[in-house]
């Protein structure tokens, strides 16, 4: 049995973010499982993003691992160097030792580090 998957709430589409931080939001399952068995103590998150989402050949790095299952939010501290209009980041569930995973829930394309920039006034 697999696990219920996490739904992420914010980012929206459309969001900018300029000032170092991504609050990232979600709505888990509680339960995590339809199968009782599995204790919530022993479910923890996994946070990737991409900067250039492509479809199914997207690359996604890792942000943050083992994220308590009592969480529903998490502040992505996001370098400098990262400047993109086509983020995604993605979450998923899974158990200690990986014995069991949900599928991966994205947010829409949201925008880091990159400034609309105002013409100049004559």
């Amino acid at each position: 049995m697999q696990l219920f998957s996490p739904h992420i709430t914010s980012p929206i589409e459309g969001d900018m973010f300029n000032n170092g931080e991504v609050t990232i939001q979600w709505i888990k399952h509680d339960p995590p499982s339809a199968d009782m068995s599995i204790e919530t103590d022993t479910v923890t998150y996994e946070l990737e993003y991409t900067e250039n989402y492509v479809g199914r050949d997207t690359d996604w790095i890792t942000a943050k691992r083992r994220i308590p299952w009592d969480t529903i939010s998490f502040i992505w501290k996001v370098g400098k160097m990262l400047k993109s209009d086509k983020v995604r980041i993605r979450i998923r569930a899974k158990t200690s030792f990986n014995e069991k995973q949900s599928d991966w829930s994205m947010s829409n394309t949201f925008s880091v580090n990159v400034f609309n920039l105002i013409a100049p006034a004559i």
